[in-house]
């Protein structure tokens, strides 16, 4: 039989046919919407099977009241099958009458029928769920792939809480070649549960190709984008989304995700475009002015110049309209009191022009960080069970103990800290606490320091000794531990101490900084002044700055000045003019000089022609007319080191290149030996590309140019660098733009191969 066409054309003797044959006939026309008349006319209008298909039609059209007196003639006719039993049940279901007892007396005589338990066990979910689920397992036994019984089993297992994994079990039992879209959204709920973000994005990818407006799918398959830690394609589910609804509130989820992405900008504009469409919802705007906050103190702290504390101000005016209405959101107080603490950093007359409202009431540093630590305990009060509160709340009472040489707010800080470590299992952060705990006890005996040094000393070694026990990729533990080394005479285990910071983290400006100090203390100048350079090129700090200019100041007049080589980033320099240490005047001066010795070269290369009258770079002037080819020669001609250099560079045997550079590599500029081989296409041997490895293993420019190191080398970086760490490289910040022509040069040639 090929279609329902064949199917109604098919006509037996009455006699023939089995009881169910007139219901199939009759659901047959009903799925092609004909009329039941003829049917009913053929079998005699007051034919049983008559009378079941009054019933079929009644059930199908929604009136059931319809066909209650053929259901009562049915039920006395001593004939009567179960599947007249169960048809008059279903009758009696949708009149709102109890059918229990029909569908116990058909289950009677046909325990194997599934449409019995089913209709069974639906009628019993309100009575008596265990019965109700008892019968539909054994309706989805009999008939494991049919999707009606499998969905009303489902939604018992959902009311009684069944296991995320028995009903994935139920419903993926169906394996239906078709998935319908209720069964993927119950899988893509379900598996959400389990954290199988892939299998919940495959389901719902699936469902917005059938229902491409389907808001609540967006929204799932963009937090599971987002949940896999694919961000961008979260953030392109969330704007198709607000393209379906431009009002949509999540428009706050895509703050968030872009939050994540670090694409501030676009987060902080989004914000505005939000309270521009959102004017009466009271309770939205103040989560999303929490959220603005949060990203304005972010940019504060990534942006240089001037344009950071306009941050700062946006910030503060944010929080001000949020807190003024006494809001019970902990974060809101949070980034109140991460605010001030920022601001408290800055000198009194600068910190009260950085727009605090004057609400808060505050005068000086010391009533900043008083606030900032009450902030920080309305947080903490309307979220105790949170380590992070008291670990900020603990943050702030150390930084008051510093500013007031007071050991009260460390003791209490202390206690702080004491209770985070017993809300939190997780092994990274209690090494965090026990951190801090070593520095609450350091200046919790400052008045005592004296009397009790020793004893300090041990136990903050102990808590920083079992911060390592618990996390030994503590760079800050480490940096700490080899602090108190230093301080206590013991400069080998110091020197081991701050190698280690700097293996598990890099960019730990303090640590090149403290290496740099114990360097200039033994003598080592050369080894000094670059350890300070770099630590400056990655955070400025006060000490390194003053005595990495001291040493510049020196070096002017000699050889060993090199400009390629000290030029460093001056903005970034600049933001400890407002800070408390530019309290200091020798700091500001020493940035004077170190801002003239920056500016120099920037002035040469944006007006080369005012030099001629400049005085003092009156020569430098001179040397920018030149042509490169020219000033190639006049480098040879007045610096015999670079000539010899040159030659050794493209001379078949590299051993007195070697030579060379061993005894003059702090006199020699790379950036200008590379720019040279470059613009010059010098031929460069094997050999000698071995050599520049070999001398030069932590130069960032020989990692890309001229050639990759040959692979028998070993450089004594590519072992850390296969164990996944990133081995610290020296870099300049004058060739950083070649630098990065160079990388993408590599990366294209490798990606080519």
């Amino acid at each position: 039989m090929n279609n329902v066409g064949e199917a109604t054309r098919i006509c037996c003797p009455s006699s023939c046919v089995l009881p169910s044959f007139s219901i199939d006939c009759a659901s047959v026309k009903l799925l092609k919407g004909e009329s039941l008349d003829d049917l009913i006319e053929y079998y005699g209008p007051s034919s049983v099977d008559a009378k079941r298909i009054r019933i079929l039609r009644a059930l199908n059209s929604g009136r059931p009241e319809d066909a209650l007196d053929d259901a009562e003639s049915i039920l006395n006719d001593e004939s009567a099958s179960w599947r007249d039993l169960v048809l008059v049940a279903e009758l009696n279901i949708a009149s709102s009458k109890d059918a229990t007892s029909l569908l116990v007396k058909s289950a009677k005589l046909n325990p194997r029928s599934s449409r019995v338990f089913f209709l069974l066990g639906r009628t019993l979910c309100r009575k008596n769920p265990p019965k109700a689920r008892s019968c539909l397992e054994r309706a989805v036994k009999i008939r494991p792939t049919n999707e009606e019984y499998v969905r009303a089993l489902d939604d018992v297992y959902c009311e009684v809480g069944e296991s995320v994994e028995q009903r994935l079990a139920l419903l993926n039992g169906l394996c239906a070649y078709r998935k319908p879209l209720w069964l993927r959204k119950r899988l893509a709920e379900l598996c959400k549960a389990k954290q199988d973000w892939d299998t919940v994005i495959s389901e719902l990818q699936h469902i917005i190709r059938e229902s491409p407006d389907d808001i609540g799918s967006w929204a799932g398959l963009a937090e599971a984008y987002s949940s896999r830690g694919n961000l961008q394609s979260s953030v392109k589910a969330y704007e198709r989304l607000l393209g379906i609804s431009p009002e949509s509130d999540y428009a706050i989820c895509l703050i968030q995700v872009l939050m994540r992405m670090h694409n501030l900008d676009e987060a902080a504009k989004r914000c505005d475009q939000w309270r521009s469409n959102h004017r009466g919802n009271s309770v939205l705007k103040k989560a999303v002015d929490v959220l603005d906050a949060q990203v304005h103190l972010r940019l504060f702290d990534n942006s240089v110049g001037e344009e950071r504390y306009e941050h700062l101000k946006m910030a503060f005016n944010l929080l001000d309209i949020v807190i003024s209405e006494r809001p019970r959101i902990s974060l809101a107080y949070k980034l109140a009191a991460d605010a001030l603490f920022r601001a408290s950093k800055f000198q009194d007359e600068f910190m009260l022009s950085v727009g605090i409202p004057s609400s808060w009431s505050i005068s000086c540093r010391l009533s900043a960080i008083r606030s900032t630590v009450m902030f920080y305990s309305v947080a903490l009060h309307l979220n105790q069970e949170n380590p992070w509160a008291w670990n900020d709340l603990a943050v702030a009472l150390l930084y008051s103990s510093h500013l007031n040489k007071s050991s009260e707010d460390a003791v209490k800080a202390l206690e702080c800290l004491r209770k985070a470590l017993g809300l939190c299992k997780c092994s990274q952060m209690r090494s965090h606490f026990w951190t801090l705990i070593a520095e609450a006890e350091r200046l919790s005996t400052v008045e005592e320091a004296r009397n009790n040094a020793s004893s300090s000393a041990a136990l903050q070694q102990h808590y920083l000794v079992r911060a390592l026990q618990l996390n030994k990729a503590n760079d800050e533990a480490w940096l700490r531990l080899a602090l108190l080394y230093y301080t206590n005479g013991a400069m080998d285990k110091s020197h081991m101490a701050i190698e280690t910071a700097l293996k598990h983290n890099p960019q730990l400006a303090e640590a090149w900084c403290a290496w740099a100090l114990k360097a200039d203390l033994e003598g080592i100048i050369d080894e000094s002044m670059d350890l300070f350079r770099h630590s400056i090129s990655i955070k400025p700090i006060a000490s390194a700055v003053m005595k990495y200019t001291a040493y510049l100041c020196q070096t002017m007049e000699s050889s060993r000045f090199d400009p390629a080589t000290v030029m460093i980033d001056f903005n970034k320099v600049l933001q400890l003019r407002d800070g408390i240490e530019a309290k200091d005047k020798d700091l500001l001066l020493h940035m004077g000089w170190l801002q003239w010795i920056s500016s120099a070269k920037s002035a040469i290369e944006s007006r080369p022609s005012c030099c001629q009258s400049c005085g003092a770079l009156k020569n430098l002037g001179l040397l920018c007319a030149f042509s490169t080819e020219e000033l190639f020669t006049i480098l040879k001609e007045e610096q015999p080191l670079y000539k010899n250099l040159f030659e050794q560079l493209t001379a078949p045997n590299a051993e007195e290149l070697q030579e060379l550079y061993n005894a003059h590599s702090k006199l020699i500029s790379v950036p200008l030996v590379v720019a040279a081989i470059i613009r010059f296409e010098l031929p460069i041997s094997d050999q000698a590309v071995t050599v520049l490895h070999d001398v030069l293993p932590r130069h960032e420019l020989i990692d890309v140019f001229p050639t990759v190191m040959p692979e028998e080398m070993d450089n004594g970086l590519k072992y850390v660098e296969q164990d996944g760490e990133e081995p610290f490289r020296y870099s300049h910040y004058v060739a950083k733009p070649l630098w990065e022509v160079l990388r993408k040069c590599r990366d294209q040639l490798q990606s080519d191969e």
